[in-house]
């Protein structure tokens, strides 16, 4: 209870206090007007027993005056005190109103001050989740040239495997991950969609907390790295990592990387080489950036049309590498840029 409130109710004491002395002064005084009624009463009866006129007209008329007098005395005075027992109710009704209003902002404070608090416990929450968490990304690609298995010479091919990091402090978990390639004659049209290419089952994988795993590895054919090369094409490698972290209640995430293939220096069926590689424009993203991407996932199956250029592909390679002509070479390069007009279900 506040100072205001301790006055108040010392205030309405004290009022309290004299209205119960004002009362006993009106007993009082209705007690002595009732022996005085009394006393007029006895002396009348008194002297009308003995015959006699009555001598005290006077006093007749002075004690009503008097008795009248003092009780618009005492009607004055009880007036008064119901005027301040009215005031008296209306403070304290004030301070009433006041102390509940006080109180309702602390309340509205209070709550103001747990929203706060639940939502920074929130962001740090969050914060936590995304400094802790499994990251998946693509750092770089390791790159292995192959050799022909009858003459043990390098004949152009090469092996492409990509580096999944985790940037994170805990492991993944559940990760799976597809790695596609595709030789176009033109750029990557807008509306692409990045298939699994070729289709088949994801590959599981792990990546422990700052570590680094290997995808599975694609082979590129040795006459799709002669057609960069010789600028004739355009070469693209996308994939994509799915995988949980170890926090519970979180939603699967997802990263996604595309590259192309620019231009390959020095001679692909030399000794030494240099890969340039670019971004694509799209399909570099993750989670909720990669929301509104499409994506073919045949899951191994598809139509017999989808089928048909990954066949046509693996013959004109047999083509290529069984062949040391140019002119077996060249047909197998024209036959193969025929194979994007036969396009994957979107």
């Amino acid at each position: 209870m506040d100072d205001f409130s301790r006055n108040i109710l010392v205030l309405s004491k004290k009022m309290l206090a004299e209205l119960r002395g004002l009362s006993t002064r009106l007993l009082g005084i209705q007690e002595q007007i009732g022996s005085i009624r009394d006393l007029q009463e006895a002396e009348s009866q008194q002297q009308h027993e003995q015959g006699r006129r009555p001598q005290i007209l006077n006093a007749q008329l002075q004690i009503p005056e008097a008795a009248q007098h003092e009780k618009r005395a005492s009607d004055k005075r009880h007036f008064t005190v119901q005027v301040v027992l009215a005031v008296v109710a209306f403070l304290a009704f004030l301070a009433a109103a006041i102390y509940a209003g006080i109180n309702y902002r602390m309340l509205c404070e209070m709550r103001e001050t747990l929203k706060t608090s639940r939502q920074a416990n929130q962001a740090t929450r969050d914060s936590l989740l995304y400094v802790q968490r499994a990251f998946i990304f693509v750092t770089t690609f390791d790159v292995t040239r192959l050799t022909s298995p009858n003459t043990n010479r390098l004949d152009g091919s090469m092996r492409f495997a990509f580096a999944w990091e985790n940037g994170g402090s805990t492991p993944s978990r559940d990760m799976t991950e597809h790695i596609s390639a595709r030789w176009f004659d033109k750029p990557l049209p807008k509306d692409f969609a990045f298939p699994d290419y070729p289709d088949g089952p994801p590959f599981k994988m792990f990546v422990g907390p700052k570590a680094t795993s290997r995808s599975t590895p694609i082979i590129i054919a040795a006459h799709d790295i002669i057609s960069i090369h010789n600028h004739m094409g355009h070469l693209y490698l996308w994939g994509w990592a799915r995988y949980n972290d170890v926090f519970p209640g979180t939603k699967q995430h997802i990263t996604r990387f595309c590259t192309e293939i620019t231009d390959v220096i020095g001679d692909p069926e030399g000794p030494s080489v240099n890969i340039q590689t670019s971004n694509c424009k799209e399909n570099n993203c993750y989670d909720d950036e990669c929301s509104n991407q499409k994506t073919y996932r045949g899951g191994g199956s598809g139509s017999a049309e989808s089928r048909i250029p990954e066949t046509l592909r693996l013959f004109l390679q047999m083509c290529v590498r069984s062949s040391a002509g140019s002119s077996i070479r060249s047909t197998a390069r024209m036959g193969f840029a025929l194979t994007p007009a036969l396009r994957l279900p979107e």
